[in-house]
């Protein structure tokens, strides 16, 4: 299973944590998930980020920004595969 999101405007302020949820069917508690981030996320210092099951059928995207400064990923593509 995958699921692909794309969010028009990822802003998260100085130390805080934006928080996605993302429908994706069949996802059960206790798969795993591989995250795909976007680049515009893996080019930034600063920035730690998760992406599990949180319920049935929903994957919750966690990404903190632990850096002392806004960051602003613009447009962005999140990506996430369910492993059994």
């Amino acid at each position: 299973m995958f699921i692909k999101h794309q969010a028009q405007h990822s802003f998260i302020p100085r130390k805080l944590t934006l928080l996605v949820a993302l429908a994706l069917s069949g996802a059960a508690a206790g798969d795993k998930v591989a995250p795909a981030w976007p680049t515009a996320v893996t080019g930034q210092t600063g920035l730690s980020g998760i992406m599990a099951v949180s319920a049935a059928d929903t994957i919750l995207v966690r990404l903190c920004n632990l850096s002392g400064s806004a960051v602003d990923l613009g447009a962005a593509t999140y990506g996430a595969a369910v492993l059994r």
